[in-house]
């Protein structure tokens, strides 16, 4: 091969944008991201009118822990890709149209696998 072939290669290689290694979240982007997920995509309009849900809040998280950054299938029909294991166990109310309030919790003995998706934000599957 030529000298000139080889620099250019090398050069190729030297600047091509590299894989960015992912980073866990943050407890805040954590928090926000389970509170989102319970409050706008846990119950479809249909449950919440069946159940006469009329607000979901008062949000309590216990501590977190996250590990090691793996990798893991977590799209239907994509490669494996890295995800942050994050347990964290979390507690809301929900308050029904005939005045009830529960108490719910949540995250006991999971694992939240989170992931940036096609826009860069946060999201998790539970493992």
């Amino acid at each position: 091969m030529h000298k000139g072939h080889l620099l250019t290669i090398a050069a190729l290689i030297v600047l091509a944008p590299q894989a960015q290694a992912l980073d866990c979240p943050d407890e805040a982007a954590v928090h926000a991201r389970l509170e989102k997920y319970i409050t706008t995509e846990f119950w479809s309009a249909g449950e919440r009118d069946t159940w006469k849900i009329t607000d979901v809040s008062g949000f309590e998280f216990g501590a977190m822990k996250t590990g090691h950054v793996i990798q893991k299938q977590v799209e239907y029909g994509r490669s494996a890709q890295d995800v942050c294991p994050v347990r964290v166990e979390y507690s809301f109310k929900v308050s029904h149209a005939d005045g009830r309030v529960e108490t719910t919790t949540k995250g006991t003995g999971e694992t939240f696998l989170f992931y940036l998706d096609g826009f860069d934000e946060w999201t998790f599957k539970v493992d």
